[in-house]
């Protein structure tokens, strides 16, 4: 009997984890699409190591002009219901412009490429 229980353990993490997963992936697009509502110019890329605490990166033209308070304003505000039901327990963001993506991407390239960059 004792033989059976780490394949059963085993199983029902292995069910659960594919559940979560699941989870996961749902609550990953409905982040997505809730943030592309509210800004429709938005490219948004979530991520989450545990399906509580989600990262966020958000890249939109119609940030040109606004404080980084105010974009942050805006994406929170969007997510508002999903922080109140506590499906979402913490989000790290990052907004940017097209603009800033783009130098932020050019420096890291150099970077990566001097012979001096430490890794």
């Amino acid at each position: 009997m004792d033989l059976l229980v780490p394949h059963i353990e085993a199983d029902i993490i292995a069910t659960d984890t594919a559940h979560r997963g699941g989870r996961h992936r749902v609550m990953k697009r409905t982040i997505e699409e809730t943030i592309q509502r509210a800004i429709p110019d938005a490219e948004v890329h979530v991520e989450t190591p545990d399906g509580t605490h989600w990262s966020a990166v958000v890249v939109a033209p119609s940030f040109a002009g606004m404080s980084l308070v105010r974009q942050h304003q805006l994406v929170m505000g969007a997510l508002r219901a999903e922080f109140d039901s506590e499906r979402v327990h913490a989000l790290q963001l990052r907004t940017l412009t097209p603009d800033r993506w783009r130098t932020e991407l050019e420096e890291r390239s150099r970077r990566e490429a001097s012979p001096l960059s430490i890794v």
